[in-house]
């Protein structure tokens, strides 16, 4: 979310993309009433959305696989843009995630995109993973460093990593030493 209201003070009317938004509410939490969010999910996703969000002119959900260029081609490029891609990455082998930022980069020149990635050691281990193992679902890729993502598309400008126990220090106290471990710890 901070990144999200940083993006925000330095384009107030820019678009925010959400990529497989799923139930997303962040649009609702953050909106400064002047801003354009876009919601990207397959179908059966954006009809559940319809059951708690309403689409607007400034809210749109867009009925898309995020893989196919369709969905984005809907996003204007008139205005800053930023992609959110969140809890999705890990759910892509690396062609799926190649096509992915291939399709973002090809079409916007000015994006800024926040990625959420997970180790390759935590991609390797949906079993153990406490929620996701319940379900059918199977991590396909991870990623140790955020600049690995350079690799997949030179086009990829990478600013700045920052780590989810980095954010609340006190809550988490010494657990956000954890990825110091050597892998062998872990």
């Amino acid at each position: 979310d901070n990144k999200v209201c940083d993006f925000l003070k330095e384009n107030p009317d820019g678009n925010i993309v959400i990529l497989g938004a799923g139930l997303d509410a962040r649009a609702f939490r953050l909106d400064n009433n002047l801003a354009n969010w876009f919601h990207i999910d397959f179908k059966n996703v954006i009809d559940l959305r319809a059951n708690f969000f309403t689409s607007t002119k400034r809210h749109k959900d867009i009925t898309s696989d995020v893989l196919k260029e369709e969905g984005i081609a809907e996003i204007p490029k008139d205005k800053k843009i930023l992609f959110i891609v969140e809890g999705l990455i890990m759910y892509l082998d690396k062609q799926e995630v190649t096509q992915l930022f291939k399709n973002i980069t090809y079409n916007f020149t000015d994006a800024e995109v926040l990625v959420e990635i997970l180790s390759t050691r935590m991609s390797e281990n949906t079993a153990n993973h406490d929620s996701v193992s319940k379900f059918n679902a199977v991590f396909k890729s991870g990623f140790n460093h955020s600049i690995e993502l350079e690799k997949i598309n030179p086009k990829l400008s990478f600013i700045k990593d920052w780590f989810y126990l980095d954010e609340y220090k006190e809550k988490w106290r010494f657990y956000r030493f954890i990825f110091l471990l050597p892998d062998r710890l872990k």
